[in-house]
């Protein structure tokens, strides 16, 4: 009996990019990434912070928005800019102990499926 070897042909289909569409804006405050547009028609969420009166703990809460899919929390770095701390679908973010000679800043910032909100006010520990 004659061996008998089966050859399978794959097909690769493979899609062109338009790379014409609308991809959104830079984020000017940390120039990294591309965004969706921000948009003047979307909530904006409300920003506070609270101190654990027993530990001492900071974290930073905001408002929901409706219809937002998620948001993005920035903080102030260490030169003066501004750098993503958190990204994700909660409303609150542990920031831990801060040092009484430290000041740290924080906005957000709701996502939308195609726009982003405009930032927060600033809130400051």
């Amino acid at each position: 009996m004659k061996p008998f070897f089966v050859i399978a042909l794959f097909l690769i289909s493979v899609s062109v990019i338009n790379c014409d569409k609308d991809l959104g804006s830079v984020d000017s405050n940390s120039n990294k990434g591309v965004y969706p547009p921000v948009s003047d028609s979307v909530p904006i969420p409300d920003i506070n912070g609270e101190i654990g009166i027993e530990s001492g703990d900071a974290a930073i809460i905001w408002t929901s928005c409706e219809d937002a899919v998620g948001y993005e929390l920035q903080r102030t770095n260490i030169g003066g800019g501004w750098e993503l701390a958190y990204s994700g679908t909660n409303l609150r973010y542990a920031v831990g102990v801060i040092p009484s000679d430290v000041s740290i800043s924080f906005r957000v910032r709701a996502v939308y499926t195609k726009v982003v909100s405009k930032w927060s006010n600033v809130f400051t520990f």
